[in-house]
């Protein structure tokens, strides 16, 4: 992945970077049915697919590792957050998880009940401290 930044007054681009792994997100977009490392290696090979358009209408996905955790972490350490705004975040973060129609960053398909054992784990985890 290049990272540079563009300057709109020249039209100029400015190098920053060379990283030779993909963006931390990149699960949720194979998820999605955006493949982007097969797509790079099928255009490099000549066989160019065309699937860099929207994704799939009705897709859910979820960030829980760090994001959704933090955040639902902040507002339960806050005491200027109410009880009430802290009870529906946990319940709507607990909803959340247990739906199946809702991809998650650690939850893929077939992955034989990892999540739920490391889920289990963390929130023991969690109590404890």
């Amino acid at each position: 992945m290049f990272e540079y930044k563009w300057e709109p007054e020249t039209g100029q681009f400015w190098f920053i970077e060379i990283n030779a792994r993909y963006w931390g997100f990149l699960n949720m977009d194979v998820l999605a049915g955006k493949d982007f490392p097969r797509v790079q290696m099928d255009a490099r090979l000549g066989y160019p697919e065309k699937i860099l358009g929207p994704g799939p209408v009705g897709f859910r996905c979820r960030l829980l590792f760090p994001m959704e955790v933090g955040y639902l972490m902040s507002l339960l350490r806050d005491p200027t957050v109410p009880a009430s705004r802290k009870a529906q975040a946990a319940l709507g973060a607990l909803a959340t998880g247990i739906d199946p129609r809702v991809r998650g960053d650690l939850w893929f398909p077939g992955d034989r009940g990892l999540y739920w054992r490391q889920m289990y784990a963390f929130i023991v985890h969690l109590g404890r401290a």
